[in-house]
């Protein structure tokens, strides 16, 4: 007697990793779209500092193209990453309760930000409600990021690979990631001996190539796999 008859088995890690990817590659209508017009374009070049910690802002961004990664800083003065915003993404939404950033956004490379003052925000909020539900569900989506790779992988190895295939989400430059060992470690939560022996042993595998501050993917399928275990 045979048994039940199953479909295809489903990694959900995988099928996670490649979601997360395919939104950071934008193939999901941004409703910020529509509301370009009310905000003041701009194009900021690699290592701009858009905010301190302490400033009080007087809008936030919406990135169109580039990347700003928002930093912090240790009681021993050391740069720490938080996180990593890329095209169609918004950051800095901390200034519409007038409160001081905690934070330091910078530029990764040369970007194209459009700028929403608090005054505009309020005028297209008189308009529709749309842009508060989506900054609700971009509140969840920060939180969630930061839950995700704990809840999806188990292994400092495949914690990796999901970082490496969703930071080439946000990075529109041929399989190139522009991050340093150190920020990859914060952003992963390991330390940079493990990030640096994992990475190694990846370059040897032909599956990355290592060089200054950057990190080439050239095998996205083993990386996948990788989580899929």
């Amino acid at each position: 007697m045979h048994g039940p008859k199953y479909g295809p088995k489903i990694s959900w890690k995988g099928e996670q990793a490649r979601e997360s990817n395919m939104v950071n590659n934008r193939q999901i209508e941004n409703p910020w779209k529509k509301f370009l017009h009310f905000a003041t374009r701009k194009y900021v070049r690699k290592n701009t500092v858009l905010y301190t910690p302490g400033d009080i802002g007087l809008g936030f961004y919406y990135i169109d193209k580039g990347v700003v990664k928002i930093t912090t800083y240790t009681s021993d003065g050391d740069e720490k990453l938080i996180d990593l915003h890329g095209g169609g993404e918004v950051f800095g939404e901390w200034a519409l309760v007038n409160q001081p950033y905690n934070t330091q956004a910078t530029t990764v490379e040369d970007s194209v930000l459009y700028f929403f003052s608090n005054q505009a925000f309020k005028k297209i909020t008189t308009l529709t409600h749309e842009p508060l539900n989506y900054l609700l569900m971009l509140s969840f989506k920060k939180v969630w990021n930061k839950v995700e790779q704990n809840l999806l992988v188990s292994s400092a190895k495949e914690q990796i690979a999901f970082a490496l295939l969703k930071l080439d989400g946000l990075f529109n430059s041929d399989n190139i990631i522009y991050i340093s060992q150190q920020d990859l470690a914060n952003y992963v939560g390991l330390s940079r001996i493990t990030v640096n022996k994992l990475l190694q042993n990846l370059r040897k595998k032909g599956v990355i190539e290592v060089g200054s501050k950057k990190i080439v993917i050239k095998d996205k399928k083993y990386l996948s796999k990788l989580i899929d275990q």
